[in-house]
């Protein structure tokens, strides 16, 4: 997934545009027509060149540019999660996205597990206690 923007800028008294993908300048003939077409109403657009083609990033759903092996799994991520995550919130989140896909296959939706309080039955027994002391 690319982010592409453009910028006005004016050389010897001539405007031009000048177009960025990813923050990084970019010829006009490269940007697409469609990409283009968003930016005439839109300051910056994402856009994914080969959304079929690419593995997907587990943590931000962008295209996969690195790879990190985590027990004895290739686990898919995009260059900035590769740089800035570390390996025990990486395990943590291909965890998640696992026990996710376990309730997925066995039908327990999300709003069916429900946590169980044990607070107003601490307070009854505290109660109870402090009745039968006196």
């Amino acid at each position: 997934m690319f982010t592409y923007k453009r910028s006005e800028i004016t050389i010897n008294g001539e405007t031009k545009w000048r177009y960025f993908k990813n923050n990084l300048i970019t010829k006009e003939s490269t940007v697409p027509h469609e990409v283009k077409d968003k930016l005439e109403y839109a300051p910056s657009v994402e856009y994914d060149e080969r959304p079929e083609v690419l593995k997907r990033c587990i943590f931000c759903d962008a295209p996969e540019s690195r790879q990190r092996y985590l027990n004895n799994v290739l686990v898919d991520l995009c260059e900035w999660h590769y740089q800035n995550m570390t390996l025990g919130s990486i395990a943590h989140q291909v965890n998640l996205l696992s026990k996710e896909q376990e309730r997925i296959r066995n039908g327990i939706h999300e709003g069916t597990l429900r946590r169980r309080t044990t607070k107003g039955k601490h307070k009854r027994a505290s109660r109870q206690t402090a009745a039968a002391l006196n």
